[in-house]
């Protein structure tokens, strides 16, 4: 039994290494482009079939975050300002995914807090505060 187990290591052990692929091609396009300040953060498909960002690190003073809004194609329809903000810090927001009811959860870098943005109504909400943190890249489980 040994000696079977020693060749059968031996075997896997000097078996012939598959060679490495050749480096793969991937198309890529631009599907929108983000109007200044800030660079996106994060992008959400809803299942109303739009997609949104959050602008990131747009420090420039009295310039706040905003949630951009595109079509399927890629045209910006709309955009909200992050209101409460702090002006000239570092700061930005991630749409991080979508309550049942379709509302927005977006994380905010400058207040340490998560909101929630109703796309119908352009009402913000806050649903939690995280003092000391930066809340960054969420996920979601089911129920919640």
């Amino acid at each position: 039994m040994k000696r079977l187990l020693l060749v059968l290591l031996t075997c896997v052990l000097v078996a012939p290494v598959a060679p490495a692929r050749a480096a793969e091609r991937f198309e890529t396009t631009v599907f929108a482009t983000v109007p200044a300040p800030g660079y996106p953060a994060y992008v959400h498909v809803h299942t109303n079939g739009r997609v949104y960002a959050g602008t990131y690190a747009a420090v420039e003073a009295g310039t706040p975050s905003r949630v951009l809004e595109w079509s399927r194609k890629g045209t910006l329809l709309r955009s909200w300002e992050v209101p409460g903000q702090r002006a000239g810090a570092e700061h930005g927001v991630q749409v991080a995914t979508q309550t049942r009811s379709g509302e927005l959860v977006v994380l905010d870098t400058s207040t340490s807090t998560v909101r929630t943005l109703n796309t119908r109504t352009g009402r913000w909400r806050t649903v939690a505060e995280l003092p000391g943190a930066v809340p960054n890249y969420a996920t979601w489980a089911r129920g919640g």
